[in-house]
């Protein structure tokens, strides 16, 4: 049974992938899994699946090559194979379904009670996998509110009784029950948001919609919360709810409005179940595709799979897995008033704003009032791969494998990548980007302390971090082309990476990657020279967006979310400007008002942003008098500044945040000099691109659609190999 299950989901891949080809898959994607389907002893299976699958449907046979030989006929009443539309949409953003042809293995086991419309629906294609997530969670409805969020109701808050709310988070909060306070919550510095008065007389606004209300659909109308995957799925209530097991059940009838095409309100229409696919993202979040094929990220639905829970540290306490009211109309007021800000301007945010849940007991440890509710974000999304720890990681243990010339480098040929003032030039990988990047953090905080000089760094403290020193990887090419890229093929298939260390790769991963292989391979055929520059290209359309975005967010007067509170350890800073707060967008995710480009980044996670008009001096006491205009300007200018900087280290590899985890150091330290020499001159030329972007100079590395294509395909190698690892 168990090789049965095996093969239907290798299948099931097969078809997903290479179903809309006219032709057989090439032999060298086959070729290269066979050593896998041995070792996972559900070879013969497969290939009688894979047989029965291409006899079913009317596929071209494959030719699988080696001494995989076609079978004659065989039983196929195991298996339900259909060519149908992906019920999810191939342009996230314009809805248009795509047709990709695919495989539905009805292999339910006979307890369950699950329709075969909804089995199709809990797929994950191919491109779900590189682009949102692969490990499975499940997920179960729990009392509590679910509160829709309209941007135009909220504002700052400027009142004296708001700012003593703000202040008061400076401090430990005491808990019901409890006889000292020490309870920490995010204390964001920054005035309270508030709904609008309804008119200059001072009333409120109407209350938002709740729990059942238009503004949500139908299905996140009750609150959600991570349990485990299970495929064990029984019926649900049917009132357009969620049950214990994550199934939904709607009617399949238009006419309510909604997007979804349910009308919840008709109970004698046919009912119809669509289990929740959900995927992990993190510990405390994860994403699921609805019953309308789009996804939506839930931020602080559990602590990975425990719930609510209440953390004990060394003398105080604090809740984990979830959000905070605060924090999450933080989130939904920022979401909304930077796309209106910033999408005009070509700059896309990888989340839309929707609402938000507010967990009652037996899911609330800490009671459900103020802000010891727990909550939890509810938003659309396009993506989650994350920019740090499935990209950069990733393009970093690619490498010897994607450089064609290394063995046969001279150290002569390494040095000529960088400018004469680059510490180390005569010694390929003796200083690192992230050494330059780090040594002028360090500087730059003790000036801010008031414990250092006026410097530019501690080791190189007159060394400017810019053309000086930083090599352009993208400038006409180098004698030695050094970062001409050969087939990923080369060597087999690679391992995959988890936070614990390298593993094999799976059948599913190995299909998406013999794709990628295939994509940057077809792309630089047809032009031979992109092989010289689509890993600097990649590299500086990266720095670019980065910086673009962080430069137009702080000409918005906005600051990520950098600031010191309780829940920091000493002298540590709470930073949002890091590489995983950026996902990788799905191709088509932008819409076609953005000048019809393929954007790689999109922004997300703005819980503790805030600007310089709402700052607040959390060392204020209650009863002081204002802060100075000038001097809160300066203290949040200096804000963004830090927050800059600190960006800088993190985009050259280093760890000033704990945003990334450095999975992949070990192994990149290990390189011969000429890869640890194309890895500098890489990161140099991202953060070259970076500065210009920031300060809205011309690009280093301008957008061309050719080298875009190579760029695509070497981020799905990437995330192929680590689309294990949890950022």
């Amino acid at each position: 049974e168990m090789e049965v299950k095996a093969a239907e989901d290798f299948v099931s891949r097969c078809i997903s992938l290479f179903g809309s080809r006219q032709a057989a898959p090439p032999t060298t994607e086959l070729d290269m899994l066979l050593p896998m389907w041995h070792s996972t002893g559900c070879y013969t299976q497969t290939k009688l699946s894979l047989n029965a699958a291409c006899g079913k449907a009317g596929s071209v046979q494959p030719q699988l090559g080696g001494d995989v030989e076609p079978l004659g006929p065989v039983e196929t009443s195991q298996w339900s194979f259909e060519a149908s539309p992906d019920p999810e949409p191939a342009n996230p953003s314009a809805g248009q379904p795509s047709t990709e042809k695919r495989l539905h293995v009805a292999s339910v086991d006979a307890g369950d009670d699950v329709t075969e419309d909804a089995a199709r629906r809990s797929e994950l294609s191919g491109d779900e996998l590189i682009y949102f997530g692969s490990r499975r969670v499940g997920l179960k409805g729990v009392p509590g509110e679910a509160v829709a969020y309209e941007h135009s109701d909220w504002d700052v808050d400027h009142s004296e009784e708001a700012l003593a709310v703000t202040l008061s988070r400076a401090e430990r909060v005491l808990a019901p029950g409890a006889t000292e306070a020490d309870i920490a919550i995010p204390a964001i510095p920054a005035r309270e948001l508030a709904a609008r008065p309804a008119s200059s007389n001072g009333q409120q606004a109407a209350p938002l919609p709740t729990a059942g209300a238009g503004g949500l659909p139908w299905w996140l109308r009750q609150p959600l919360l991570k349990t485990e995957w299970t495929k064990r799925a029984a019926a649900a209530p049917a009132n357009g709810s969620c049950a214990d097991d994550g199934i939904v059940k709607g009617d399949g009838v238009t006419g309510d409005g909604m997007d979804d095409g349910i009308d919840v309100a008709n109970p004698h229409a046919q009912d119809v179940q669509w289990p929740l696919v959900g995927v992990a993202s993190g510990m405390r979040s994860c994403l699921v595709k609805g019953p309308d094929g789009q996804w939506y990220r839930l931020k602080g639905c559990g602590n990975n799979t425990d719930g609510v829970v209440v953390r004990q540290n060394a003398g105080w306490r604090d809740l984990r897995g979830v959000a905070f009211p605060h924090t999450a109309l933080r989130e939904l007021y920022y979401t909304s008033r930077l796309a209106e800000a910033l999408q005009p301007h070509g700059l896309l945010g990888a989340n839309i704003a929707l609402g938000h849940f507010l967990y009652s007991a037996p899911n609330a440890p800490l009671g459900e009032t103020g802000d010891l509710r727990p909550a939890c974000i509810i938003e659309r999304t396009l993506g989650d791969r994350r920019l740090g720890t499935h990209v950069l990681a990733g393009l970093g243990l690619l490498l010897p494998r994607l450089l064609q010339r290394t063995d046969s480098v001279t150290a002569q040929e390494c040095a000529r990548l960088f400018p004469p003032s680059r510490p180390g030039r005569e010694h390929p990988g003796s200083v690192t980007t992230a050494e330059l990047m780090s040594d002028l953090l360090v500087a730059r905080e003790l000036f801010w302390a008031g414990v250092g000089d006026d410097t530019l760094g501690i080791q190189w403290p007159d060394l400017p971090r810019d053309e000086h020193c930083l090599a352009n990887a993208f400038a006409p090419a180098h004698p030695s082309n050094l970062l001409r890229i050969a087939s990923p093929h080369q060597g087999g298939l690679p391992d995959q990476w988890t936070a614990a260390g390298k593993q094999p790769m799976g059948a599913a991963w190995a299909l998406l990657w013999a794709r990628a292989c295939r994509e940057l391979q077809d792309a630089i055929s047809v032009t031979p020279h992109l092989a010289d520059q689509a890993l600097a290209y990649l590299f500086g359309r990266i720095g670019h967006e980065c910086g673009s975005f962080l430069g137009a967010l702080h000409r918005e007067g906005v600051s990520w979310g950098t600031y010191q509170d309780g829940l920091c350890f000493r002298a540590q800073w709470h930073c949002n400007a890091h590489t995983n707060n950026f996902v990788m967008l799905p191709r088509g995710a932008a819409p076609a008002s953005m000048e019809g480009k393929d954007h790689l980044l999109g922004y997300v996670d703005l819980d503790m942003a805030f600007d310089e008009a709402s700052f607040v001096n959390l060392t204020q006491l209650a009863n002081a008098p204002p802060v100075p205009l000038a001097e809160r300007a300066a203290a949040h200018r200096l804000l963004l500044e830090r927050e800059h900087i600190n960006f800088m280290d993190v985009l050259a590899g280093g760890d000033s945040t704990s945003g990334v985890p450095q999975v992949a150091l070990g192994e990149i330290e290990k390189y011969p000099p000429a890869v640890l020499a194309a890895h500098n001159a890489l990161h140099d030329t991202l953060i070259l691109a970076y500065q210009k972007a920031y300060t809205q100079q011309p690009p280093l590395v301008a957008f061309d659609s050719s080298l875009q294509r190579c760029a695509r395909a070497l981020i799905e190698l990437a995330i192929t190999i680590m689309g294990e690892c949890e950022a």
